[in-house]
């Protein structure tokens, strides 16, 4: 019995001729297990061709799709993340697959295209960067012009590169960080002036209380001052 996995009904050092689904049929008719089918027949009319000896799986695969997309890939790093979430895009090192509409499957398909026609892979990428770069201008001026029609309509233009985007997001942070500021210098504005008013009132306050106090003593030596009066006239 051989070491490793072994077939519960077997060993591994089986050599045993393997029947095709052909032969099994016809085993299975002769021992009354199945009924014949119609497509054993038409299969013995023109039998399958024995694949005993033939390799089933390719060793080398001789795509020249995937070469092409790995070195558009190394030349131009950035378009990996063009649509990378957009369902159907891989944009992971290694298990790169896009989809048909994506920039990098365009090329590499124009670029083929090229390479079967007769040129060789680097003037065949030549003319496709030509195109390309064409129809990037195209796109552009046609951007350029919907951009200025739209300005009475008060249209939020597209970005043309990467960088317009970074600099409206700094500016938006930017703007953030300003409010919160002037929030905080609100507060600050609003807890002093808070502070300032109550020590106006506590100042009013004992200055009432003070006033207070002269009054009753003003008061207190009138009466005195009467009483004394009335005294000196009753003594009189």
């Amino acid at each position: 019995m051989g070491k490793g996995a072994v077939h519960p009904n077997g060993s591994n050092f089986c050599r045993s001729l393997k029947y095709n689904i052909v032969d099994k049929m016809r085993k299975f008719i002769e021992t009354n297990l199945y009924d014949r089918p119609r497509w054993l027949e038409w299969s013995e009319r023109a039998p399958p061709m024995e694949i005993y000896n033939i390799s089933l799986k390719s060793k080398y695969n001789n795509n020249k799709y995937i070469d092409l997309v790995k070195f558009l890939l190394k030349k131009y790093p950035h378009l990996r993340f063009q649509d990378c979430f957009v369902e159907g895009n891989n944009n992971i090192k290694g298990y790169d697959f896009f989809r048909n509409d994506h920039i990098i499957t365009q090329m590499a398909t124009h670029q083929l295209y090229y390479i079967n026609r007769g040129y060789t892979k680097k003037e065949a990428l030549e003319k496709v960067e030509k195109i390309f770069y064409n129809r990037r201008m195209d796109l552009e001026k046609q951007q350029k012009i919907n951009m200025c029609l739209a300005i009475d309509q008060k249209v939020k233009p597209l970005y043309t590169n990467g960088y317009s985007y970074l600099y409206e997001k700094m500016v938006e942070n930017e703007k953030v960080h300003l409010n919160i500021i002037l929030k905080r210098l609100r507060n600050m504005r609003k807890t002093l002036e808070n502070q300032k008013n109550s020590n106006n009132f506590d100042t009013n306050a004992a200055s009432t209380s003070r006033n207070d106090l002269d009054d009753d003593n003003i008061s207190d030596s009138n009466s005195f001052n009467s009483e004394n009066v009335n005294e000196s006239s009753k003594n009189e």
